[in-house]
């Protein structure tokens, strides 16, 4: 078991013993905590510390870090001085107390979720990734070992959040012990830093990737965003809790599929008939083989959830029979995507996935404001989420099939 899955694991095996000391409205809150968190780091270092691992100069990959950080540190202060000021605005937004100091937060793992990113990226470039699984490991096992310590002793109601900060916290240190030799490289050449060279060479990124990757992200937190206004804080934690568990275990298949399916997909490009083949059997064999596990969640998800995490989470496993048929085929549609990459239609898979947005955030919209019904919210936004992924399966294929059409020709 490598230490990304062990990783990815403790929070799922804790889950029964966190939901029996943290209340639903703390878990909504906690969510919310994280929902902002995600959409604003995603864009804090101009997603520039993916381009780390890219160049050959070792000043070229040291300066992109430096901009990245000097970034990331501007955001930060940035995004202090926006709460400092307009606080009592953005408390009546998502709907908060004002005594809610956690808000004030958000900056802090802001910067430990951004300097984690660019050490990350750093150690990728060395290869490192015994570390990188270290990290991991060290981060998921803080954050379980204090949001239990501070649930059972009852000194914070934000324990959940004071956890996922320690967790951070812990992880960074443990990368940054393993990355020292970036403060010798900055302090014997600093004078030779170029930051308008790599700028000019990967200003692409900022222009396409973080676009893209800040939609992404907000797709995937809008729902928590808005509920967090027009709903209470118990109905935001049921259905972040849900969403949650049901992301997991779709994560890492789809995680170890994917790398998987990648290189397969890639090794036999230029084979007109074994593309298309590939690409068609994997979506029919993940949704054939997913489907009895997800019909049995379907039926059984109240029961599972009040057994397993207590009775007054069985509303969370009402909110998770609605969510199961988008995960079903967001499941294969997060694998197959890797399409996009092989055949470079990743312009064309921007587009579609601003359309697809765009969709669910008018559903997700109507349901909040207009209708005012968490319930029928879900459905309608599952069901639109179905039909996009299915889409987007098509398209997968199509790409396959028009590439096979212009070798033809």
């Amino acid at each position: 078991m490598t230490g990304t899955t062990i990783a990815q694991a403790i929070p799922v095996l804790v889950s029964p013993i966190l939901t029996r000391l943290y209340t639903p409205e703390e878990f909504g809150v906690f969510s919310l905590f994280t929902s902002i968190v995600s959409v604003i780091y995603v864009i804090s270092t101009g997603r520039f510390e993916i381009a780390i691992p890219l160049p050959k100069d070792e000043l070229d990959a040291l300066s992109i870090l430096l901009m990245a950080l000097i970034l990331l540190i501007f955001i930060c202060i940035l995004v202090t001085v926006i709460i400092i000021i307009f606080q009592p605005y953005l408390f009546n937004i998502f709907n908060i107390e004002a005594s809610s100091f956690w808000f004030y937060i958000i900056p802090v793992a802001i910067l430990f979720n951004g300097i984690y990113q660019i050490l990350n990226n750093w150690n990728i470039r060395y290869s490192n990734f015994k570390y990188l699984s270290i990290s991991k490991v060290i981060q998921s096992a803080t954050v379980a070992t204090f949001n239990i310590a501070i649930g059972y002793s009852k000194i914070y109601s934000f324990g959940l959040i004071i956890g996922s900060i320690l967790g951070l916290l812990f992880s960074v240190l443990y990368i940054f012990s393993h990355s020292k030799e970036v403060v010798k490289l900055v302090r014997y050449n600093v004078s030779n830093i170029d930051f308008y060279k790599v700028f000019y060479t990967y200003n692409h990124i900022l222009i396409f990737n973080m676009p893209q990757s800040f939609f992404n992200i907000l797709s995937s937190n809008i729902p928590v965003l808005l509920f967090s206004k027009y709903y209470t804080s118990d109905k935001v934690g049921y259905y972040s809790f849900a969403n949650k568990l049901l992301m997991m275990p779709a994560n890492i298949f789809s995680s170890a599929y994917a790398q998987v399916f990648f290189k397969r997909l890639n090794d036999v490009r230029d084979d007109k008939v074994e593309r298309v083949y590939l690409v068609k059997n994997t979506i029919f064999k993940i949704l054939f083989i997913s489907l009895p596990f997800f019909i049995f969640i379907f039926i059984y998800s109240e029961d599972i959830f009040s057994i397993v995490f207590g009775l007054e989470w069985a509303v969370a496993g009402l909110y998770a029979k609605f969510l199961i048929p988008m995960f079903y085929f967001r499941l294969v549609g997060s694998v197959v995507s890797m399409s996009t990459l092989v055949f470079g239609e990743e312009k064309k898979s921007f587009i579609i996935e601003l359309y697809s947005i765009t969709l669910r955030v008018s559903v997700l919209i109507l349901g909040t404001v207009i209708m005012n019904n968490i319930i029928l919210t879900l459905f309608f936004y599952s069901l639109v989420s179905c039909l996009t992924t299915v889409f987007r399966l098509f398209w997968y294929v199509s790409i396959t099939e028009r590439f096979m059409e212009m070798d033809c020709e």
